[in-house]
């Protein structure tokens, strides 16, 4: 596999893909091959960026750097040069799925691409959680898509939690995670209990502030289901404190009201992961099973 260098020199920048409040990311070429990447920088300097915003920045590089699975976004490089973070990544030209919804006018996607596009998801979901890791962020915007090949990457672990304590991730040439493959069994449930997320994906036992596992991604999994069919989550037209009071007291939400009439197995998929008590809920190696992702 191609090794990058840690020299600000040998990459150069070539467009904008996306800026938020403490980050850029950019397309870029990595000189010395002439190959396309994308850069993602950080002003280490920034008032915004809070001890929990760099440790959260931290779990980010360590996780995304452990992470060996085609379907979740590896870090190939990081480096810092003049109080800049460098993150190096593939190039995922199609962006994200939430920016082909906004451009497609939050029109959802049919059900063969909503199919196609979670059970790449939960492939890299069914690895993370094999490693006893959790996600807690699975969205739209977390979902990056290669045009060429067609491949999705979930992206952003900055939320991500491990079931062990951070002490205990392996030095940089140790062996770790294990290849990527269907686990045979699940690992015990170790529950976490801090309140993470993004309000229209959330979980009803974080909010519940209850103890959880693995099962809170099933649940954003299905969430986002709807999301990519109807082109935007449940519930997305309220204010934060009325989405967690609809979450925890309302029934589930359905796959209902798209552009098309959803199949038979779309709707068992969305109702198995959305199930309000996670011991109902399926695993994600359980949904893999399911005819829905099985066909896709």
């Amino acid at each position: 596999q191609q090794t990058y260098s840690s020299k600000v020199d040998d990459y150069g920048i070539l467009r904008t893909i996306g800026a938020g409040a403490t980050a850029s990311v950019y397309s870029a070429i990595y000189k010395p091959t002439q190959s396309m990447i994308a850069i993602k920088t950080v002003n280490l300097e920034d008032n915004h960026l809070d001890d929990s915003r760099l440790e959260a920045l931290r779990k980010e590089i360590q996780i995304m750097n452990l992470c060996k699975h085609p379907h979740l976004l590896q870090v190939y490089q990081s480096f810092v040069h003049s109080s800049q973070l460098y993150i190096v990544t593939p190039i995922m030209s199609a962006g994200s799925c939430h920016d082909i919804l906004l451009k497609n006018r939050c029109v959802g996607l049919k059900e063969n691409i909503v199919s196609c596009i979670l059970k790449q998801v939960a492939l890299g979901l069914e690895y993370l959680h094999s490693n006893e890791l959790i996600h807690r962020d699975v969205k739209s915007a977390n979902l990056l898509i290669d045009w060429e090949t067609g491949t999705v990457k979930l992206a952003d672990f900055g939320v991500s939690n491990h079931l062990f304590n951070l002490a205990d991730l392996p030095k940089k040439n140790e062996t770790f995670l294990l290849p990527f493959h269907a686990p045979q069994h699940q690992h015990p449930k170790k529950a976490r209990r801090s309140f993470v997320g993004t309000p229209c994906w959330m979980a009803p036992e974080i909010l519940l502030n209850h103890d959880y596992d693995a099962k809170i991604d099933v649940w954003s999994l299905g969430i986002t289901a709807i999301e990519l069919a109807k082109g935007r989550p449940p519930y997305s037209e309220y204010d934060p404190i009325t989405i967690f009071t609809m979450v925890i007291e309302d029934p589930p939400p359905t796959i209902t009201h798209c552009e098309y009439e959803p199949s038979a197995s779309f709707k068992d998929f969305v109702q198995h992961s959305l199930q309000k008590d996670p011991n109902q809920r399926c695993s994600i190696t359980e949904l893999l099973s399911q005819s829905f992702l099985k066909k896709a």
